[in-house]
């Protein structure tokens, strides 16, 4: 079962919210942006900036049977904007300063700061970072198995691509992802 502690940061929420409407729009469903956003938890309801993970998975799944997508995860997290996130914030305030003066900062150091910052988006995947035979891997695992969904997985996934991508321009030579 999900332990209390467990949770989201609300910016994740309120990214996939704005993900969501330009999905639909694209889509050509924009009518169907109230009947979803119904479902949307009225995150003053939280106190700080974070979501138990229980609380999002309902979200998550009410966003699941309205939108009825077997790559949603994958579709709203390329929408998302990233740069409004805790977690590119505080990966880029890390490497903004070597990009100023046109150092390029190691692939693995940059990997290693997007590991240690990856609980500022969600507490409910545990990240894992190894180094074999000169490849680095992320490894994913899901704290809340039962409840969590493939969705948040691959909606994960693609944050962290997207991060990596934004300060290591076509580093990235592969993506398996295992339980597809």
């Amino acid at each position: 079962m999900i332990e209390a502690n467990y949770s989201t940061h609300k910016s994740v929420l309120l990214a996939i919210r704005e993900a969501v409407a330009l999905y639909l729009f694209d889509k050509n469903r924009e009518k169907d942006i109230p009947k979803v956003a119904e479902s949307f938890l009225l995150l003053d309801d939280y106190e700080g900036d974070r979501v138990p993970v229980s609380a999002v998975m309902e979200e998550v799944n009410s966003l699941c049977n309205a939108l009825q997508d077997n790559y949603l995860g994958l579709r709203l997290n390329l929408l998302v904007n990233i740069e409004q996130l805790p977690f590119y914030q505080s990966v880029s305030a890390c490497i903004r300063p070597f990009s100023e003066i046109e150092n390029e900062l190691p692939f693995l150091l940059v990997s290693r700061i997007v590991y240690r910052f990856f609980f500022l988006i969600t507490q409910s995947i545990e990240l894992k970072l190894t180094e074999e035979k000169g490849l680095l891997r992320f490894d994913l695992t899901s704290n809340a198995p039962d409840i969590m969904n493939k969705h948040q997985m691959d909606g994960a996934i693609v944050l962290i691509y997207r991060i990596i991508e934004a300060f290591y321009s076509s580093h990235l030579t592969k993506i398996t992802v295992a339980y597809r």
